[in-house]
């Protein structure tokens, strides 16, 4: 098990009064623990961990953020859910074969002060451009920026994973260690719900999902 914990800095001045900066600190926390069991000795191995906390985004695999900006301009952390689960299995000699799946979450920091929409995940933040692309121009035009009169804020909400694999021993002697692996990966990232628009995407927290394969051969020298 483990905790820790964080300060976050910034300043911040009052546009109404000059000379008027400000040293703005917030705290931040975080505890989780990990676990490594050998169900079936030399057979089977589950493993798993957990992080929560409140600024804790950078200590996550997708790093997601820390901390917003907040109405009076000092740093407000992100709470955040990050876990992750997972199996090794060795069937017969030479033989692994695992799975694991995980998850980063953030909760909604978000704040309307006189008009003005700020914070993290804000349900009246535009997201009607993000897959609506400007393919043209280059990169010295709108390439892969959203076409004009669209916005692309797209406060991720989720990053979740799930893979599968094996590797396979294919020599193992005097000479070292052949193995093949294979692996699948399905990646998906979910941003928050934002306000409709009646143009472009609908907004039901845009999804983007990946499938990805690889395949490796690898040798160990004097292994």
């Amino acid at each position: 098990m483990f905790g820790l914990q964080r300060w976050f800095t910034d300043q911040v001045a009052n546009t109404n009064v000059p000379n008027s900066w400000s040293q703005q600190v917030t705290f931040g926390w975080g505890a989780g623990g990990s676990v490594l069991l050998p169900v079936i000795p030399k057979l089977l191995e589950l493993q798993g961990s957990i992080l929560y906390g409140q600024g804790v985004g950078r200590f996550t695999s997708s790093q997601v953020p820390d901390a917003v900006i907040g109405p009076n301009g000092a740093l407000t952390p992100v709470t955040a859910l990050s876990f992750m689960v997972g199996a090794v299995a060795h069937p017969f000699a030479g033989n692994d074969v695992y799975a694991y799946f995980g998850q980063d979450k953030t909760s909604a920091n978000a704040w309307t002060v006189a008009g003005t929409q700020g914070g993290w995940g804000n349900p009246n933040f535009v997201n009607n451009g993000c897959v609506n692309q400007d393919l043209a121009g280059g990169t010295l035009g709108a390439y892969n920026t959203p076409f004009a009169g669209f916005t692309c804020t797209f406060d991720v909400e989720k990053a979740e994973e799930f893979t599968i694999g094996v590797w396979q021993d294919l020599y193992k002697g005097d000479m070292g260690r052949v193995r093949a692996g294979a692996q699948y990966q399905y990646v998906r990232l979910a941003a928050f719900q934002g306000v409709p628009t009646g143009a472009g995407t609908s907004n039901q927290g845009l999804t983007v999902n990946n499938n990805i394969a690889f395949f490796s051969l690898r040798y160990y020298p004097f292994n």
